[in-house]
């Protein structure tokens, strides 16, 4: 099966597209911290569906970021010096939590509203829209389907972490219910295997979904694929 591949903007942010069946999905995709949407090319071909051919879309991220990250993006900075001595040190205590929060205490209103522009800019219902992401681009799809009181059609959390002071806790029980798939590795360096188990517990309070451990670090292994080929057919057929 052929691809085809565009550079666009949409509300003002750069994103690659792969188009698809217009009356199928849409897919926004958002890399981690200092890739960006090149990155992510790989999914059409190594994710095909049964019976479906969405559109995926692969947006940049709103920050850039400077030379040593290889002039890649990000969806918020981060405190460099922290993140590198929480990743050189692998013990988890009340002290590296304490520390992993402050990391990811940034107001995330600029990135929010730069992905809501899009969708908004995309023209279909929420409900066609799947987001995903990894990285800190699960952390944004997070937010965004937890901020939401109209649903999406579903949501791909690979890598990701609970974080405490964005009103999670609180928005879980008045969003809109959107089913996920989550993924985690055990050996995960950057983000350890807890933070998900965390994010989990609290996303499958209401939600349902699926949560796919793995052996493996911060990526995104041909297991994870495979769930979300069996699994995204499924949600458009539910509101098809």
């Amino acid at each position: 099966m052929d691809y085809s591949f565009f550079r666009r903007k949409f509300a003002g942010l750069d994103a690659i597209v792969c188009p698809g069946d217009p009356d199928d999905p849409v897919i926004i995709f958002c890399h981690g911290y200092g890739a960006d949407a090149d990155n992510l090319a790989f999914f059409p071909s190594a994710c095909p569906f049964k019976g479906i051919r969405p559109t995926w879309i692969f947006p940049h991220g709103v920050e850039d970021l400077s030379y040593e990250f290889g002039e890649g993006k990000a969806w918020f900075p981060l405190d460099i010096p922290l993140f590198q001595s929480l990743i050189s040190n692998p013990d988890i205590t009340p002290e590296t939590e304490q520390q992993y929060q402050t990391l990811f205490n940034i107001d995330f209103e600029k990135p929010k509203t730069a992905l809501e522009n899009l969708i908004e800019e995309l023209g279909r219902p929420r409900q066609d829209v799947i987001l995903g992401g990894f990285s800190q681009g699960a952390m944004m799809t997070t937010h965004l389907v937890l901020s939401s009181k109209i649903p999406y059609r579903g949501a791909l959390i690979c890598s990701g972490a609970l974080l405490l002071d964005k009103g999670w806790e609180n928005n879980v029980n008045l969003c809109a219910k959107v089913p996920f798939i989550q993924s985690h590795g055990y050996q995960d360096a950057i983000l350890p295997y807890y933070h998900g188990e965390r994010l989990n517990k609290l996303l499958s309070s209401r939600l349902e979904g699926d949560f796919i451990s793995f052996k493996g670090g911060h990526e995104i292994p041909a297991l994870v694929l495979q769930k979300m080929q069996e699994t995204i057919p499924l949600w458009t057929n539910t509101l098809s």
